[in-house]
């Protein structure tokens, strides 16, 4: 696409200029304040209603004190020959709207009206638009008219989308072939994509991480049963226990000398061996009491781990529900606002006049002012509803998992109350044998009463009291050894807690590692995209940088272009920005398979230009000039 005429009537401060390349490369001189740049003002603003910056132009002659001139027609028109060498052009038009109101003398000023023409036919601005559309779209005009807007204007994040589109996607075989220390990464992503594995190593990083989180806490509750020992000495227990067992067993053999009946010893002998029977069964009975104890602490402590982790969801639900209901507020001014602009019909106003003319404007150019203002502000609320619609579905959305997560809540509470009670409410059980094994005994110690000699021994009374001050020593004993059994017991298990920490330490190493891979990954496939973005770009000293390394060794995404390592929004001169923003609109252009008029603003600043396959128009500032002049390139 090359310009082969530019004609400007009143357009700022240019009051009457023709500039006529013909599809030629050529130079504009003249002073500063001259109206250079307003020559690429015209252009956008005929084409899309923009100035150079990219931002809506004001067009209008300004006076000395910077006040507006009334009364003239603003009018821009321009003839392109397009890529299969056909001839269109395009001219706008702005015009003043002068009004004079009921009880008025004077007209007022009521606002501008533009009027459009393509190839001399008139039209409307929808249709004017959609002309240009078709030879080229505005994203597009912006990054092949300014060797600034892809390096300053555009965002990174749409300069790395679109270099990426530029380059391709680089297969994974050839990324791992390019650093052998990425070999094992295919294995590791087994079909899957670098974006879906980063997702599981997030996510199996943080399982592992609240695992290991929770070990100390396990280890501080699993210590709480460790028995105290002060004073303990094992060793001199168990010597004291067979001691005891040694003055037991004479003492009983003593009183078994001493007795001489026989029924007597008989009985005894039978209470002796029910009563060894009743305390194992008691031992059993017990041991399995504190097995079910235990197993409500396990159940106990699962659930509350659930329900803080339910509390941080709730705490969570405030915040998602606090901007859901925002939303839906200027969900519903947005709905309102479309109403009221919708319920606006069009009034045919006998008060408005041509401000050029004087004369009354037409109903259907007033309603066609009304209709484009109409369509603007419906069109505005619509998209302003849309985006806030879909963000309000997927808050909602998000609102309804947290709300669907936290009705558990109720139940892990009501869980533990039950869990609780329960435990509380478990007592020690007496089984049926071991009341049999007491009514046995009860039984024979009546029988052993009846038995008695009422002159037993002295002896043998003293003999017994001696024995059960001994036994009392025993059981004393037995539970102090007792002590160091469940001592071992319990840092067996820190032990085994310990070993777990460690082997889950070791995954998480193992997770990180596969992240920092991830990464490499990441760098490397981006160091072969600069390489073919500098390649294609084609000037030395040009770099592109799209990652930055940060303190943790991590990565983060960025797009930035520099020459001989200045970036060029960060100190570059004038002159590089421009020859580099130039090789840019090639690479461009290429990948778009489309020119347009390029325009070089200061192009004093360069000493020599970047080779161009766009049609380049240089303004240049020459002192002294007071009126532009155009002057065509001469090739050699």
């Amino acid at each position: 696409m090359k310009l082969l005429k530019l004609e400007l009537k009143n357009f700022k401060g240019v009051k009457d200029f023709t500039l006529e390349p013909q599809g030629k490369n050529g130079t504009v001189y003249g002073d500063n304040g001259t109206g250079k740049t307003s020559l690429y003002d015209a252009m956008l603003w005929l084409l899309f209603d923009k100035n150079s910056d990219f931002k809506t132009a004001a067009v209008k002659t300004l006076d000395d004190r910077g006040q507006e001139l009334h009364g003239l027609e603003h009018t821009v028109s321009a003839e392109f020959e397009l890529y299969d060498l056909k001839i269109v052009s395009f001219r706008k038009t702005l015009t003043e709207n002068w009004v004079k109101k009921r009880g008025a003398s004077e007209k007022v000023y009521s606002g501008d009206t533009c009027s459009y023409w393509v190839d001399d036919v008139p039209c409307k601005q929808k249709e004017f638009k959609a002309r240009m559309e078709e030879i080229i779209p505005e994203s597009d005009f912006k990054l092949l008219s300014s060797p600034f807007y892809f390096s300053s204007v555009l965002s990174w994040e749409a300069r790395r989308e679109l270099l990426f589109k530029i380059c391709g996607d680089i297969p994974l075989e050839e990324v791992v072939g390019a650093d052998p220390a990425l070999d094992r990464l295919p294995d590791l992503l087994d079909g899957r994509s670098i974006a879906d594995y980063k997702k599981v190593l997030a996510e199996k990083l943080r399982e592992t991480s609240r695992e290991l989180e929770n070990i100390p806490i396990r280890i501080d509750e699993t210590s709480l049963h460790l028995p105290d020992l002060t004073g303990l000495d094992l060793k001199e227990l168990k010597k004291q226990r067979a001691g005891l067992n040694k003055e037991i067993k004479e003492i009983t053999n003593q009183i078994q000398n001493i007795k001489t009946d026989s029924g007597k010893f008989e009985i005894e002998s039978k209470i002796g061996r029910l009563e060894l029977k009743l305390s194992q069964v008691q031992m059993r009975v017990r041991a399995e009491h504190q097995a079910r104890l235990d197993k409500f602490s396990e159940q106990i402590r699962k659930l509350e781990d659930d329900r803080n982790r339910l509390s941080a969801t709730a705490m969570q639900m405030e915040v998602v529900e606090k901007e859901r209901d925002d939303l839906l507020k200027s969900l519903q001014q947005e709905k309102e606002n479309y109403l009221r602009v919708k319920g606006i019909e069009f009034e045919f106003s006998p008060d408005n006049h041509c401000g050029t003319c004087g004369q009354l404007l037409p109903a259907d150019i007033q309603a066609d002012s009304f209709n484009a203002w109409k369509s603007t502000e419906l069109e505005e609320t619509t998209q302003r509803g849309k985006k806030l619609k879909a963000r309000f579905i997927e808050v909602d959305q998000k609102l309804a998992e947290l709300k669907k997560g936290l009705t558990f809540l109720d139940e892990v509470n009501a869980d533990i109350d039950k869990l609780e009670l329960a435990k509380a409410e478990l007592t020690l059980p007496e089984t049926t044998e071991q009341k049999e094994l007491e009514a046995e005994i009860a039984r024979l110690k009546t029988e052993q009463v009846a038995l008695k000699d009422k002159d037993d021994s002295e002896r043998v009374v003293a003999l017994k009291e001696e024995r059960e001050r001994l036994q009392e020593q025993m059981e004393t004993v037995k539970a102090d050894i007792a002590k160091f059994t469940a001592d071992s017991d319990v840092k067996k298990r820190v032990q085994e807690l310990l070993g777990e920490e460690k082997r889950l330490a070791a995954v998480y190493e193992e997770l990180e590692v596969q992240k920092l891979l991830i990464e490499k990954f990441v760098r490397t496939k981006v160091n072969l995209i600069e390489n073919q973005i500098i390649e294609k770009i084609g000037v030395p000293g040009v770099s592109v940088k799209l990652v930055v390394e940060q303190k943790n060794g991590g990565v983060r995404e960025c797009c930035e272009i520099a020459y001989n390592g200045v970036p060029f929004n960060q100190g570059l001169n004038h002159g590089h920005q421009i020859n580099i923003g130039i090789a840019i609109i090639g690479m461009l252009s290429q990948y778009l398979g489309k020119t347009i008029p390029l325009f070089i603003d200061n192009a004093e600043a360069v000493t020599k230009l970047e080779n161009s396959n766009s049609q380049v128009i240089r303004l240049v500032v020459e002192a002294g000039r007071s009126s532009l002049i155009f002057k065509q390139e001469v090739k050699k």
